[in-house]
């Protein structure tokens, strides 16, 4: 009886339960393999993220970069165009007091060459009078 029922019996159930120990084995593997597999997913989608992170940074700084040398342009150009105008304002700021010089000088000059005429006005005068009473004098003189 030993060899007909229960030696067959203990190869059959060790055999089932060698088949369910290698399932069981290779399941467990392929789960560890899953879980490895997704650890490393993980570690590269958290490496890929650190990356974009990193190139978003660079590309942010360089537009932060940019945009502030766009402003010093544009403060620079401001202080060009205000120095500029300051200058102009000078200039025309000069020629209008150098006019105004000139138009003073000019005023002054015409007031002294007609208190010099005045002058000479009555210098004349005071000849022609002297002259016509020195001929009227003379004139009835004559007729005396």
């Amino acid at each position: 009886m030993w060899n007909t029922v229960i030696l067959p019996t203990l190869i059959s159930t060790g055999g089932s339960w060698l088949i369910i120990l290698v399932f069981w084995g290779l399941n467990y593997k392929s789960k560890i393999d899953e879980g490895a597999n997704k650890h490393t997913q993980l570690i590269n989608e958290i490496s890929n993220l650190n990356s974009k992170l990193s190139n978003e940074s660079v590309a942010r700084d360089n537009h932060y970069t940019s945009l502030e040398n766009e402003i010093n342009n544009i403060i620079s150009k401001i202080n060009n165009d205000t120095q500029a105008r300051d200058d102009q304002y000078k200039s025309l700021r000069n020629e209008i007091i150098n006019l105004n010089s000139k138009f003073d000088n000019r005023f002054e000059r015409f007031f002294i060459e007609i208190g010099k005429l005045r002058t000479n006005v009555e210098t004349n005068t005071q000849k022609i009078e002297s002259l016509t009473s020195a001929t009227n004098t003379n004139g009835n003189n004559i007729g005396v």
